[in-house]
């Protein structure tokens, strides 16, 4: 199939002339798009409203005359109102995921906070939120599945991937504090395993993770070790790879790309974390487990 002019793939799933309903949702589009260098996606209507996450690249996206810079890790809201379009800088291509959707139903109480975000005429931008991509892919591919009858399992993951990008949006995503203080040394070990989880794609060091759960540094070294057997820098580390894993399993990055990605200082020094956990380098871990992008 001859590709389009100034889109290097595109990978659509379009039901504007029947839109899918899935639950509470009315799913107009989903899939990814990749503009070559200075190539748009013309001015248009904005009939629904619309989620993106910018996988590569650099680039902007335009509402209503306000432009705004956009590059990778950036996640952007555009209501369903006004003129939208999209383009990619001179010098580099832009990739990005996409979900157009609407509320099925807007007589639903559990959905009046959703609703009243949606329906705000300007859009929102967040910067930093690689881990959302993931929630991005597992919807795209329930539309590659063979059997049809899957509704349920892409229902379930069209809702995790908006409510998660509004929790994004509103400021919702700081972990729980599951109790007025912590009670015993099981809450303390979770709350501390879930703050390294939610922010295993940053350059995490003891100390960031000592003053993200409000304990000292000494103090939950200790703990941990004592609890665990290994010690928290070395937990930190195998979270990071077991990320970078994660990446390396959606086939749509380089090797130098998740090094970047996961903030580390080049591609040498993630190498050398890789083998020093799998005993593989990523390349030859990737080439054993995963089929790798050609370029």
């Amino acid at each position: 199939m001859q590709r389009d002019l100034g889109r290097r793939f595109h990978y659509d799933h379009s039901f504007f002339l029947q839109s899918m309903q899935l639950g509470r949702w009315e799913l107009f589009q989903i899939g990814e798009l990749c503009l070559e260098p200075t190539s748009e996606v013309p001015s248009h209507p904005q009939s629904c409203y619309e989620l993106s996450y910018i996988i590569q690249g650099n680039g902007w996206f335009e509402h209503n005359g306000k432009r705004i810079e956009v590059g990778q890790g950036d996640l952007i809201f555009s209501p369903a109102q006004g003129i939208h379009s999209i383009g990619a800088t001179q010098s580099q291509e832009l990739h990005y995921a996409y979900v157009g959707f609407h509320l099925a139903s807007c007589e639903d109480p559990a959905l009046a906070e959703y609703l009243a975000f949606f329906s705000q005429k300007g859009p929102h931008f967040s910067k930093g939120n690689n881990h959302i991509y993931k929630a991005f892919r597992h919807c795209i591919d329930e539309f590659y599945r063979e059997q049809p009858t899957d509704f349920l399992m892409a229902e379930a993951c069209l809702t995790r991937l908006i409510l998660s990008c509004h929790r994004i949006f509103t400021n919702n995503t700081a972990p729980p504090d599951y109790t007025a203080g912590i009670q015993n040394a099981g809450q303390l070990l979770y709350r501390l395993m879930k703050y390294i989880d939610d922010h295993a794609a940053e350059p995490l060091t003891v100390k960031m993770v000592a003053a993200g759960v409000g304990y000292s540094p000494c103090y939950l070294s200790h703990l941990f070790k004592d609890k665990t057997g290994i010690t928290l820098q070395q937990h930190i580390s195998n979270r990071r790879i077991e990320r970078s894993k994660e990446l390396m399993e959606l086939n749509r990055f380089t090797v130098t790309e998740i090094a970047e990605q996961l903030g580390y200082l080049n591609l040498q020094s993630f190498s050398r974390a890789f083998k020093k956990q799998t005993g593989y380098t990523p390349s030859q871990y990737g080439k054993e487990f995963f089929k790798k992008p050609s370029h």
